[in-house]
């Protein structure tokens, strides 16, 4: 009898033992992978340590219907941290991308990248139409929604235009300028609500010129793009509508504001504003109250030098504080790309892992990096990148101007 409850004992422990061990695994959920299926691709996770050594390395399949994978991994243990590199191979031109989510904890990650300067637009809404705008004199400009140009003019005192722009489903402002008149005139034209394509006719004595104005001020003076929007309804599926925008242009004078005018009869609950200066590479976006005046703060950050070692190693320095970091980095004519975003801490040193070994016979060229960017991030009541990585992804995706919520502020610059 004792030596039956031996064996028993015997066979639960070796039952309990690998239940054991799979719940000591690390554990990594990939979330909100996005995966094209017009441009097919070989696609790889690698857990890593910061020197570049590989711990383990696996192939997974993704299909454009699945958007969160699940990983696990005996390499390390449950409370341990690894850097993560996931690895596309597109088959029909065979761009390499990699990207590297530095010193990870076993759990859920978001595959979000949160200092990217240009705005997705997934929730804007297009119009289309054509618009007839009676008793029109003659006149020098017209203008519709954000950056859009009338299609084709017909001779006063008849104006025909046609319409394709972004309303964000609020409204778009319309612009003329008439000719030996300083200021334009300006419409607003609410969103019908459908995309459906229209005809209207309006009257040119309905355009005014005595709109309010939203004036926008800068510790220096460069050559500004900007865009400016005004928000009719708040929330994760705002409604908004574009007032106004500008590209650079090499040709502007150095200024250090540019204003935009704003219908009165609109109940705009807030502005999205986002103005680039590319001249000394500084970003700032902000969600602002509807006024007259607004002033942004310089940005008391930067990137001072970004190094290629070897290709593979790579080293940043900075300066002053601030909550993410980017590094992209371009090789081999720009077939192969490398992203890593981080602390800057974590940023200041890193080393391309070593990918597998199929992957450097299709790619000989893999390390041979010698073009790059950086972006350095700093946002209003986020403190460092780990709570900024803890933002709902899925509110991140589906915004248009998330960041605007939170004051973004990035230097940016180019590295030969």
């Amino acid at each position: 009898m004792l030596r039956f409850f031996k064996l028993l004992f015997i066979g639960a422990t070796l039952i309990v033992m690998p239940s054991c061990k799979k719940t000591d695994q690390f554990e990594f959920i990939l979330t909100e992978f996005w995966y094209n299926t017009s441009s097919p691709s070989n696609c790889w996770v690698i857990f890593h340590e910061s020197s570049g050594k590989v711990l383990d390395v696996q192939r997974f399949y993704p299909t454009s219907a699945v958007h969160d994978y699940h990983f696990s991994t005996d390499a390390l243990g449950a409370s341990g941290t690894c850097y993560l590199t996931i690895a596309q191979h597109r088959l029909d031109d065979g761009f390499l991308a990699l990207l590297t989510i530095p010193n990870i904890a076993s759990g859920q990650h978001a595959l979000v990248q949160y200092l990217n300067v240009s705005s997705d637009h997934r929730n804007t809404f297009r119009v289309y139409g054509d618009l007839i705008i009676q008793n029109t004199p003659e006149i020098d400009d017209f203008s519709y929604g954000s950056l859009d140009k009338a299609s084709f003019f017909t001779t006063p005192p008849n104006l025909k235009v046609s319409l394709s722009a972004f309303s964000g489903g609020s409204g778009i402002v319309l612009a003329l300028k008439v000719k030996n008149e300083t200021d334009p005139r300006f419409y607003w034209l609410p969103d019908t609500g459908s995309n459906n394509f229209f005809t209207d006719t309006l009257d040119f004595n309905d355009f005014v010129q005595d709109w309010p104005t939203s004036d926008f001020s800068f510790p220096f003076k460069s050559r500004w793009s900007y865009e400016v929007i005004g928000v009719t309804k708040e929330g994760n599926n705002p409604v908004f509508g574009y007032l106004g925008s500008k590209e650079r242009d090499n040709s502007d004078p150095l200024t250090n504001h540019f204003s935009i005018r704003r219908p009165a009869q609109v109940p705009f609950t807030s502005l999205w504003v986002s103005a680039l200066d590319s001249e000394n590479g500084k970003y700032y976006e902000n969600s602002v109250s509807v006024g007259n005046n607004y002033t942004f703060p310089d940005i008391p950050f930067r990137v001072k030098n970004l190094n290629f070692q070897n290709s593979a190693y790579v080293t940043c320095s900075t300066e002053g504080d601030f909550d993410a970091l980017q590094i992209d980095l371009f090789g081999d004519n720009g077939k192969t790309y490398w992203r890593v975003e981080g602390p800057a801490d974590e940023l200041k040193a890193i080393i391309m892992p070593k990918v597998p070994d199929s992957l450097v016979q299709q790619w000989p060229k893999l390390n041979a990096f010698g073009v790059g960017h950086t972006i350095c991030g700093d946002i209003d009541g986020i403190d460092g990148f780990e709570e900024l990585s803890h933002l709902d992804p899925k509110v991140v995706l589906a915004s248009t101007h998330w960041r605007a919520k939170y004051g973004y502020r990035a230097q940016w610059k180019i590295w030969p």
